[in-house]
């Protein structure tokens, strides 16, 4: 057979390809092609923008260095110079004219330096004081011009101190107001001593002259800190000189709180930030300037070096989307004539999922998938005709099943008698027992039968199986006990007379654990014997409660016996007996543990309520199951021993 059918396998439904709807599909699908020339594009656009950019980030970096390089250069020549003229004037601090000519040479000399100040002490350079500017416009004897330069705290911090320092930006009177920063010098006596100060200025426009190839550069922002903090070179002519980083960040620029934090540490920084006042994503290097204090940032915005790419990108999706319309329409053509049929075959598949069975299928009579499909569902429309009146037919007999099992189990419920309460001068006995099938009808029971006035019969067992055969056999097993016990003698007694009495006849093989006694509710005799039943339970007036050693002999069904030890013991007023079926302790929640005899123990409670014991347990039993189908019948039974209150009848 297998062989025979080969040939059909690799021609799928008996169609030649040529026919096929799935050739026409995959040689129109060759359209997906532009989907994919749709991807290649994002593809290479993001490789592109990537290299373009980790290309610039480099170039910002190298920019960035050599500003650095080139600013540090102009402040080492100059703290040189200021260096030298210190020494100079140490050495030659009693000689006025000479630090008057030295201060002017090297002032000439310095193309960094526009002017420089040397002051001395009192009495250092003669009787009285020194002070002396040199530079442009003029050169300047700034004791006789009579300016108290010794209170000025330029002066004080720099005679006071011991090494160079770089001054914020300012607008210098002496130097026809031009914007300056100053390198400040002590002049230090070879004891030690304070003598006074040199400084050296450097015109703000020469530092800003020399960074102009980066800070006129579209997309490019250069800025060049002071060790204070000041800005002296910033693109915006509103920002440099007159403002520091801490007044930007306090005005919103939170995304220069790294570069303030790496300028406070003297550490190199390089980040992406958005910059909210040109609403842009930048990027930022950031370097110190040797040790001097000095730092320079060059930032540069993320729309420059992609901005030709994504021009030539828009053009080229422009082209790609006009390839893509005249692909789509083209494509909309197609799938009219191919999902036409289709659309007609799913219509009536729509009838039919409204239960409308007479619709009319078409396309029966192609030759390709889609007479095939219409073939199979017109197929299915006749199956499924004759499928729905089988269905109606057992619809009723299920539902008459059902009445008829509603019927067995009132009938079964009946036949479980009522509880009885037995009294005597000064006992009374409580009797409940709750049963739950774990179908409609099942295979648990209990007896109650009063003999004598004062003894109770009680009778509690387990059919092997579940269902209607159970329910049976549990009826069967109900009628024999109580003839059993009717007869009189012990529970052991009625315990052989009925495992004779249900092993004949037994085809099925069925059989039933039982647990029966008598209780003298004037003495407390309690006498019970067992047929393979689960040991009952003993719950004293204190609480204490334990299984009671009653001996099981076999199984009511399997085989004749003589052996049903009678256990006897005796009832003390406030004891309550316990008797339960395996669907107490085999109870399973949905890990599938078992509830167990020790829950079993733990959920009993002394009291004279047989009622409210019974319930107590089952419904700790469904607690521990929590949604967990039932598996078996559950039943309880419970005798409660009291004493009878004064008055009480």
């Amino acid at each position: 057979m297998a062989v025979a059918n080969a040939p059909e396998a690799r021609r799928p439904l008996g169609i030649p390809l040529r026919r096929s709807v799935r050739a026409r599909v995959v040689f129109w699908g060759a359209a997906v092609n532009a989907v994919l020339l749709l991807l290649v594009v994002a593809a290479s656009y993001y490789i592109a923008q990537r290299i373009i950019w980790n290309s610039a980030q480099s170039r910002v970096r190298q920019q960035t260095q050599q500003q650095a390089e080139r600013i540090g250069a102009t402040l080492r020549s100059v703290e040189i110079s200021t260096a030298i003229v210190s020494a100079l004037a140490r050495e030659h601090a009693g000689d006025p004219t000479y630090l008057v000519d030295l201060l002017q040479a090297v002032v000439k000399a310095d193309p960094d330096a526009s002017g420089g100040v040397v002051a001395l002490e009192p009495g250092v350079a003669g009787p009285g004081e020194f002070a002396y500017y040199a530079g442009e416009p003029d050169n300047l004897d700034l004791v006789a011009r009579g300016e108290a330069y010794r209170e000025q705290g330029w002066y004080r911090r720099t005679r006071d101190g011991q090494r160079t320092w770089w001054s914020d930006p300012y607008r210098s009177a002496r130097a026809g107001g031009a914007w300056v920063v100053t390198c400040n010098q002590p002049v230090l006596g070879v004891d030690g001593r304070h003598l006074g100060m040199v400084s050296l200025d450097i015109p703000v426009a020469h530092l800003a002259d020399q960074m102009q190839t980066v800070l006129n550069r579209t997309g490019l922002r250069a800025v060049l800190i002071a060790p204070g903090g000041t800005i002296v070179v910033h693109p915006d002519p509103g920002v440099a000189l007159l403002n520091t980083i801490d007044d930007l960040i306090a005005r919103g620029r939170q995304d220069l709180v790294p570069l303030a934090q790496a300028r406070l540490r003297g550490e190199p920084l390089e980040y992406d930030h958005l910059a909210r006042a040109q609403d842009e994503r930048r990027f930022t290097v950031f370097t110190p300037i040797d040790d001097a204090g000095w730092s320079i940032t060059i930032s540069l915005s993320h729309r420059l070096p992609v901005a030709d790419l994504e021009r030539a990108t828009r053009w080229l999706l422009v082209w790609a989307l006009l390839a893509l319309l005249l692909c789509a329409l083209w494509q909309l053509r197609l799938a009219e004539r191919l999902a036409q049929p289709l659309e007609q075959v799913t219509e009536s598949a729509r009838h039919f999922s409204k239960g409308e069975y007479d619709y009319p299928v078409p396309h029966v009579e192609r030759r390709d998938e889609i007479g095939v499909m219409a073939r199979a569902m017109e197929g299915a429309r006749t199956s499924i005709r004759r499928q729905l009146e089988e269905i109606e037919g057992m619809g009723a007999a299920r539902q008459k099943l059902e009445s008829e099992l509603a019927i067995a189990r009132d009938i079964q419920l009946a036949m479980l008698p009522i509880a009885p309460t037995l009294h005597s001068r000064h006992h009374a006995l409580g009797v409940y027992a709750v049963l739950e099938p774990a179908r409609a009808v099942g295979g648990d029971f209990y007896s109650f039968s009063v003999r004598g006035g004062h003894w109770l019969w009680f009778a509690i067992g387990d059919v092997s199986d579940k269902g209607v055969p159970a329910a049976l056999f549990m009826a069967r097993a109900i009628t024999v006990l109580e003839v059993a016990a009717g007869l009189g003698g012990s529970p052991g007694d009625a315990l052989r007379i009925a495992a004779q009495r249900l092993v004949e006849g037994n085809d099925t093989c069925m059989f039933a654990t039982v647990l029966c006694g008598v209780l003298d509710v004037v003495s407390g005799d309690l006498h019970m014997a067992s047929a393979g039943h689960e040991p009952p339970v003993l719950v004293r007036a204190d609480g204490q409660a334990e299984f009671l050693p009653v001996v099981p002999g076999p199984a009511l069904g399997f085989e004749l016996s003589e052996d049903y030890p009678v256990w006897t013991g005796q009832a003390r007023p406030g004891d309550t007996l316990l008797a339960y079926t395996d669907g107490i302790t085999e109870a399973f929640d949905l890990q599938q543990q078992a509830f167990g005899t020790q829950r079993l123990l733990a959920a009993l409670t002394p009291g004279g309520d047989p009622e409210r014991i019974c319930h107590d347990l089952v419904d700790a039993v469904h607690a521990f199951c929590a949604g967990a189908p039932q598996s078996d019948d559950i039943t309880v039974l419970a005798l409660c021993l009291r004493t009878k209150s004064k008055g009480e009848g």
